[in-house]
Protein backbone atom coordinates (compact mmCIF):
# COMPACT_ATOMS: atom_id res chain seq x y z
CA UNK A 1 0.00 0.00 0.00
CA UNK A 2 2.95 2.42 0.78
CA UNK A 3 4.58 1.88 -2.75
CA UNK A 4 0.83 2.78 -4.22
CA UNK A 5 0.52 5.59 -1.53
CA UNK A 6 4.05 7.22 -2.98
CA UNK A 7 2.98 6.47 -6.60
CA UNK A 8 -0.09 8.69 -5.72
CA UNK A 9 1.63 11.37 -4.60
CA UNK A 10 4.29 11.54 -7.69
CA UNK A 11 1.64 11.44 -9.84
CA UNK A 12 -0.87 14.11 -8.29
CA UNK A 13 -0.62 16.85 -5.94
CA UNK A 14 -2.37 15.08 -3.09
CA UNK A 15 -1.82 13.27 -0.38
CA UNK A 16 -3.48 9.84 0.99
CA UNK A 17 -3.42 7.89 3.76
CA UNK A 18 -2.94 4.16 3.45
CA UNK A 19 -6.59 3.71 4.53
CA UNK A 20 -7.83 5.95 1.78
CA UNK A 21 -5.37 4.12 -1.01
CA UNK A 22 -7.51 0.87 0.27
CA UNK A 23 -10.53 2.84 -0.33
CA UNK A 24 -10.07 4.24 -3.74
CA UNK A 25 -8.63 0.83 -4.58
CA UNK A 26 -11.56 -0.35 -3.31
CA UNK A 27 -14.22 1.29 -5.34
CA UNK A 28 -12.39 0.77 -8.36
CA UNK A 29 -12.31 -3.05 -7.97
CA UNK A 30 -8.59 -2.96 -7.64
CA UNK A 31 -6.71 -5.57 -4.60
CA UNK A 32 -3.77 -4.56 -2.68
CA UNK A 33 -2.92 -8.58 -2.37
CA UNK A 34 0.36 -10.00 -4.14
CA UNK A 35 0.07 -13.55 -5.66
CA UNK A 36 1.23 -16.46 -3.75
CA UNK A 37 3.97 -17.53 -5.34
CA UNK A 38 5.71 -16.74 -8.74
CA UNK A 39 4.72 -17.85 -11.91
CA UNK A 40 6.90 -20.66 -13.41
CA UNK A 41 7.02 -19.24 -16.75
CA UNK A 42 8.64 -15.82 -15.15
CA UNK A 43 11.73 -15.09 -17.51
CA UNK A 44 14.05 -13.49 -14.41
CA UNK A 45 16.70 -12.79 -17.10
CA UNK A 46 14.00 -10.80 -19.48
CA UNK A 47 13.17 -8.80 -16.16
CA UNK A 48 16.42 -8.02 -15.43
CA UNK A 49 17.22 -6.32 -19.11
CA UNK A 50 13.78 -4.73 -18.67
Amino acid sequence: MERVRTLIGRQFPVSCSIAGVWRLLHRHGWSWQNPARRALERDERAIELW
